[in-house]
């Protein structure tokens, strides 16, 4: 289970609230301590939403679950915030340089690890948003193949009856997600040594340059930093924090 926070107590409240609630910062550390109560089997990562305004809070926001969870299957993971919106003036947001620099930053002077040290796994395995068989369904019941769409009809894919049945489908949005974001038709991407690692990146981003004449970034964290990020993976191996998979 993945949870978000946007940082230490007085920044995530003031970026998330709610009526009848002052404090949602603490709403959440104890709906994760009833998680933790009740399913203690549970792997919970939390997720904190970083940009440059809230980058200085990581070490001590990851310090603070470790200390709160030890022993339990609780985790931080720094998230890319990335722009949504049309506004082009946001200047708070990490390019993927500028998160990479930060991600190596966190083990090579704080000794943090997060998940992005474990280079040689794909950030961007084949994404819900190319299967025929993976759907996110909002309360209206509209369809949509990628999670971060959901709530913008533009992007959904058709609706459910009363009865469970697709309707209203959009053929020309399904045949963009199935076949409009294929890493392999892109001369850029062909040419590319990350491509193995990366696929393309994310899908969606993809069909925003190629259909909506977007300029989202794809390429991944990784590039231009193999050899740092080689280093601080093989010293985490040295160091037995990452173990060798076992064979099923």
């Amino acid at each position: 289970m993945q949870i978000s926070i946007d940082g230490k107590e007085k920044t995530h409240n003031a970026i998330k609230f709610t009526d009848g609630c002052d404090n949602s910062f603490q709403k959440v550390i104890s709906n994760i301590d009833l998680l933790v109560e009740k399913f203690p089997e549970l792997h919970i990562v939390i997720r904190v939403n970083t940009t440059k305004k809230n980058a200085a809070e990581y070490v001590e926001i990851n310090d603070f679950f470790a200390l709160r969870y030890q022993g339990k299957k609780v985790f931080c993971a720094p998230g890319l915030v990335m722009n949504r919106t049309n506004d082009n003036t946001m200047c708070d947001l990490f390019c993927r340089s500028e998160f990479s620099k930060f991600s190596l930053d966190l083990w090579q002077n704080n000794r943090v690890i997060t998940p992005w040290l474990t280079y040689k796994e794909s950030l961007y395995p084949e994404c819900a948003i190319r299967s025929p068989h993976s759907f996110s369904v909002d309360p209206e019941g509209y369809l949509y193949q990628c999670w971060e769409n959901i709530g913008n009809k533009k992007y959904t894919i058709g609706k459910l009856d009363k009865n469970g049945n697709l309707t209203e489908i959009n053929q020309k949005v399904l045949n963009r997600n199935l076949y409009g974001a294929d890493p392999l038709a892109d001369k850029q991407c062909q040419k590319c040594s990350y491509l193995p690692m990366c696929g393309g990146g994310c899908p969606f981003h993809r069909i925003e340059n190629e259909f909506e004449e977007a300029h989202n970034e794809l390429c991944t964290t990784y590039k231009n930093y193999i050899s740092e990020w080689l280093s601080a993976y093989l010293e985490l191996k040295k160091l037995g924090y990452i173990k060798p998979k076992e064979k099923k």
